[in-house]
């Protein structure tokens, strides 16, 4: 029994002493990497800097940058010298059949190479380049097995290069796929394309049939970035002749006439908020919170009703809208004159929230 004692004592001491050692060589290893990235970065820096903007990639600069260590170098090196004085495009349009070279390459790699690939041209490639067609054709091909990280940095990459076909494809691989992708990701990705952002927005609305809801939410709050009128237009006969469209996406079509009041959406927000069944239920509850910014005799009427509303996110918004307009001690004494007390509550509770 002892020495069984003694072998468990022995035989943890020793994975101990085992696990300092792999953290101490862990380190030192980290360490010898860190510093050997570091002159990889001053090599590249001092090679640039001899002739800036115009530098050119050889071949044999082709075979190095083939190895991502020496890609993230060489990345770092850049945004140090050509991209920090903002004239990447000499530099761009002078290497565009290098660059096309290395994304072919990089896309023979493993989804996070891509990934990395992708984020080097997401973040400093030229909008209407040479070779942005062919490049955004190469990065569709990243998609192929990729990851969510690789399908962001993919689409960021397809944002700079300002292609909307190539957005649009994109988005059609995802969708049919079946590969999810947050509506907020894909909304503050399309606000940074580089090309004309009302005919791709106008382009993606097409698809609002066919297309996964994340990706046509993220769609309209992408329409909510900018003023358009022929934009306003499109939304508006879509929420109010198209029923087949998803909840969601008409909820983001409410939101987005929140942000941007027009007078001909007022009718259509007090029909939906009038509309309190279990389906338009949720299209209910944003009606009622846009239609705080259309004040007037009718909606303050229409607001006071919802507040009889047996759902409880309708009355909360009914109230709160009802506070940020002009509601009188004779609104109010109705209120409590209908023996409502849930209705006079909320009221009660929106107040003090507002106060």
């Amino acid at each position: 029994m002892r020495s069984t004692v003694e072998f468990v004592i022995y035989f943890y001491l020793a994975v101990c002493a085992l696990l300092l050692i792999f953290n101490i060589l862990y380190i030192f290893r980290s360490k010898l990497q860190a510093s050997a990235q570091k002159k990889r970065i001053e090599v590249w820096r001092k090679a640039i800097q001899q002739t800036g903007s115009s530098y050119l990639i050889s071949q044999t600069d082709l075979k190095t940058l083939e190895k991502p260590e020496e890609l993230t170098a060489f990345f770092n090196a850049l945004s140090d010298t050509v991209l920090k004085e903002k004239d990447a495009s000499v530099f761009f349009i002078s290497n565009a059949s290098q660059i096309q070279q290395l994304a072919v390459h990089y896309g023979k790699l493993s989804s996070m190479e891509r990934a990395f690939m992708a984020y080097v041209i997401a973040s400093f490639h030229e909008p209407g380049a040479p070779n942005a067609k062919m490049l955004s054709e190469i990065m569709l091909g990243y998609l192929e097995q990729s990851t969510v990280f690789c399908r962001e940095n993919v689409l960021h990459a397809l944002y700079a290069l300002g292609s909307e076909q190539a957005v649009e494809h994109a988005f059609e691989i995802l969708n049919e796929k079946g590969w999810y992708h947050n509506a907020k990701l894909i909304s503050d990705g399309l606000v940074l394309f580089t090309g004309d952002k009302t005919s791709l927005a106008k382009r993606l609305f097409k698809h609002r049939m066919e297309f996964e809801d994340s990706l046509m939410v993220g769609t309209v709050q992408f329409m909510s970035s900018f003023e358009s009128g022929e934009i306003s237009d499109l939304l508006l006969e879509a929420l109010d002749k198209e029923s087949a469209l998803s909840l969601e996406v008409r909820f983001a079509i409410v939101r987005y006439f929140q942000r941007h009041v027009r007078e001909e959406a007022k009718p259509v927000l007090l029909e939906l908020l009038a509309h309190d069944s279990k389906s338009a239920g949720s299209l209910s509850v944003a009606a009622a919170s846009a239609l705080a910014f259309y004040g007037c005799g009718t909606v303050k009427e229409a607001l006071l009703q919802a507040l009889h509303s047996p759902n409880w996110y309708v009355r909360r918004n009914a109230a709160m809208s009802l506070q940020k307009m002009d509601l009188t001690d004779q609104d109010v004494e109705m209120i409590r004159q209908s023996h409502d007390r849930y209705a006079l509550e909320m009221l009660t509770y929106a107040k003090e929230v507002s106060a």
